[in-house]
């Protein structure tokens, strides 16, 4: 099946892929997966969760689908979309609209995850926030401790923690 017409959903907790069968019967499928006999019993469209992929590859060869989370090598993070009958990435904290097939960029990014599972950058974010009010950071400020907590916000953030380092817990 050529890529541009695969499909996908987040549903339960988990990807749902469309395998070598027609977009409808990919669809019925979700439905099923969904536990609803008709589309009138849910509380969203299907267009809302339903990804499509791009048939471009991330700097690890992994397909792009829409609503899929991108960092660059610069530490940008944003969302693709489609837009004006073209794949564009939004960056996150900007005006910014990238087109993905400008020069190549889609090249240099990397998939990080997508807007449907979000639990997996809240878990995370709050298990960085835990290792912050852990003594290690704040009070002792343990090299290795510190660095892992830094280089997890740049890896979700592309930078530092806003707040500094405190010298007493509560500071």
């Amino acid at each position: 099946m050529d890529n541009r017409f695969k499909f996908r959903v987040f549903v339960d907790g988990e990807m749902f892929y469309q395998e070598d069968q027609y977009l409808s019967s990919f669809i019925q499928r979700v439905y099923i997966r969904l536990n609803v006999s008709h589309p009138s019993y849910l509380d969203f469209q299907i267009e809302d969760i339903l990804m499509q992929c791009t048939t471009l590859k991330d700097i690890k060869g992994d397909l792009i689908y829409t609503d899929d989370r991108l960092k660059s090598i610069d530490g940008l993070v944003g969302t693709v979309k489609w837009d004006r009958g073209r794949y564009v990435i939004d960056w996150d904290g900007t005006d910014e609209v990238v087109e993905l097939f400008y020069f190549g960029v889609y090249q240099t990014l990397e998939i990080i995850g997508n807007i449907h599972d979000t639990k997996t950058e809240k878990t995370k974010k709050q298990e960085l926030n835990d290792m912050m009010l852990d003594e290690r950071y704040w009070k002792k400020q343990e090299p290795d401790f510190v660095k892992k907590v830094v280089d997890g916000f740049k890896e979700i953030y592309g930078e530092q923690p806003k707040n500094k380092v405190p010298t007493e817990k509560g500071n």
